[in-house]
Protein backbone atom coordinates (compact mmCIF):
# COMPACT_ATOMS: atom_id res chain seq x y z
CA UNK A 1 0.00 0.00 0.00
CA UNK A 2 3.07 2.44 0.45
CA UNK A 3 3.98 2.17 -3.39
CA UNK A 4 0.65 2.84 -4.56
CA UNK A 5 0.19 5.86 -2.38
CA UNK A 6 3.77 7.33 -3.96
CA UNK A 7 2.52 7.12 -7.12
CA UNK A 8 -1.11 8.53 -6.28
CA UNK A 9 1.30 11.16 -4.70
CA UNK A 10 3.59 11.77 -7.70
CA UNK A 11 1.00 12.31 -10.12
CA UNK A 12 -0.06 15.58 -9.00
CA UNK A 13 2.99 16.59 -7.83
CA UNK A 14 4.65 16.15 -11.75
CA UNK A 15 1.78 17.95 -12.98
CA UNK A 16 2.65 21.37 -10.65
CA UNK A 17 6.33 20.86 -11.89
CA UNK A 18 5.15 20.77 -15.07
CA UNK A 19 2.62 23.77 -14.81
CA UNK A 20 5.72 25.88 -13.03
CA UNK A 21 8.42 24.78 -15.60
CA UNK A 22 5.66 26.17 -18.59
CA UNK A 23 4.67 29.58 -16.99
CA UNK A 24 8.33 30.13 -16.29
CA UNK A 25 8.53 29.73 -19.73
CA UNK A 26 6.08 31.58 -20.80
CA UNK A 27 6.89 34.89 -19.01
CA UNK A 28 10.68 34.91 -19.26
CA UNK A 29 11.66 37.94 -21.27
CA UNK A 30 11.66 38.23 -24.79
CA UNK A 31 14.83 38.15 -26.23
CA UNK A 32 16.43 41.63 -26.84
CA UNK A 33 15.82 43.49 -30.72
CA UNK A 34 19.08 43.50 -32.67
CA UNK A 35 19.40 46.93 -34.35
CA UNK A 36 18.86 45.69 -38.32
CA UNK A 37 15.50 44.37 -36.96
CA UNK A 38 14.54 47.45 -35.25
CA UNK A 39 15.13 49.57 -37.97
CA UNK A 40 12.89 47.55 -40.06
CA UNK A 41 9.96 47.69 -37.61
CA UNK A 42 10.63 51.22 -37.61
CA UNK A 43 10.54 51.49 -41.71
CA UNK A 44 7.41 49.14 -41.78
CA UNK A 45 5.79 51.79 -39.28
CA UNK A 46 6.30 54.85 -41.16
CA UNK A 47 5.12 52.94 -44.63
CA UNK A 48 2.08 52.29 -42.50
CA UNK A 49 1.78 56.04 -41.28
CA UNK A 50 2.22 56.80 -45.40
CA UNK A 51 -1.05 54.60 -46.20
CA UNK A 52 -4.47 57.00 -46.32
CA UNK A 53 -7.00 56.40 -44.32
CA UNK A 54 -9.96 54.02 -45.00
CA UNK A 55 -12.73 55.97 -46.04
CA UNK A 56 -14.65 57.60 -43.22
CA UNK A 57 -11.68 58.48 -41.22
CA UNK A 58 -9.62 61.62 -41.00
CA UNK A 59 -6.53 62.66 -39.21
CA UNK A 60 -7.40 65.69 -37.72
CA UNK A 61 -4.63 67.84 -36.77
CA UNK A 62 -6.64 70.54 -34.11
CA UNK A 63 -7.93 67.51 -32.34
CA UNK A 64 -4.40 65.72 -31.74
CA UNK A 65 -2.99 68.96 -30.99
CA UNK A 66 -5.67 69.50 -28.31
CA UNK A 67 -5.21 66.21 -26.85
CA UNK A 68 -1.44 66.79 -26.72
CA UNK A 69 -1.71 70.15 -24.74
CA UNK A 70 -3.95 68.43 -22.49
CA UNK A 71 -1.47 65.87 -22.25
CA UNK A 72 1.12 68.28 -21.15
CA UNK A 73 -0.42 70.87 -19.24
CA UNK A 74 -1.67 67.54 -17.05
CA UNK A 75 1.79 66.55 -16.75
CA UNK A 76 3.17 70.33 -16.10
CA UNK A 77 0.25 70.24 -13.53
CA UNK A 78 1.31 66.91 -11.54
CA UNK A 79 5.31 67.81 -12.10
CA UNK A 80 4.86 71.31 -10.43
CA UNK A 81 3.15 69.28 -7.27
CA UNK A 82 5.75 67.27 -7.17
CA UNK A 83 7.51 69.98 -6.79
CA UNK A 84 6.43 71.84 -3.79
CA UNK A 85 6.07 68.63 -1.77
CA UNK A 86 10.15 68.75 -2.29
CA UNK A 87 12.89 69.48 0.06
CA UNK A 88 12.58 73.48 -1.04
CA UNK A 89 9.17 74.07 0.42
CA UNK A 90 10.06 73.87 3.82
CA UNK A 91 10.09 69.97 5.12
CA UNK A 92 11.08 68.70 7.80
CA UNK A 93 14.02 67.42 6.03
CA UNK A 94 15.16 71.30 6.01
CA UNK A 95 14.19 71.36 9.44
CA UNK A 96 16.42 68.69 10.24
CA UNK A 97 19.63 69.97 8.79
CA UNK A 98 18.93 73.32 10.25
CA UNK A 99 17.77 75.56 7.27
CA UNK A 100 14.11 75.43 8.27
CA UNK A 101 12.08 79.14 8.13
CA UNK A 102 12.24 79.12 11.83
CA UNK A 103 16.50 79.62 11.96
Amino acid sequence: MGVSALLWWLIPIGATVLAVAWAMYRARPERPTEAIEGMEHLRRMQLAMQRPLPAGQSRSSSTLRASLDRLLRRNAAASAADGEAGPQSGSKGDERQGRGSAA
